[in-house]
């Protein structure tokens, strides 16, 4: 399994702020489009620019919300590992990006909400669905 390449250089030098909308690299991201939040990031619609803007997610992490060193390292394990899984029912993430202060994790987008909503407002789902 290979790891993804996470290196600042790369976002450092092609990073272009557009009003309330980064593009980097490929990818432009809307952060006036919150999809979600959690302990480690915000989640934000992002389009690739390249592909006809293909609708994704991205989950932006902070360095500074991964404070321990043993943190960030299980972080590049996860992304390494969810880059090389392919499943129906597991979203895929497309690219990890570093750049001095954030990591970026594009994925696929699911516009249907995360499960745990899902699951607060129907209650117990069908292992089937």
């Amino acid at each position: 399994m290979q790891s993804p390449q996470l290196d600042p250089k790369i976002i450092h030098k092609e990073s272009v702020m557009v009003s309330n909308t980064k593009i980097i690299h490929n990818y432009e991201i809307d952060y006036d489009d919150v999809l979600g939040k959690g302990a480690y990031g915000i989640v934000y619609r992002a389009f690739h620019r390249e592909s006809s803007h293909i609708d994704l997610a991205v989950k932006v992490i902070d360095f500074k919300s991964l404070k321990k060193e043993n943190m960030m390292q299980s972080t590049k394990n996860e992304i390494s590992f969810l880059t090389a899984l392919k499943h129906k029912n597991i979203l895929r993430i497309y690219e990890a990006v570093q750049s001095q202060s954030f990591i970026y994790i594009f994925m696929e987008y699911c516009n249907n909400g995360d499960l745990t909503s899902k699951i607060q407002k129907q209650g117990r789902i069908a292992e089937d669905e």
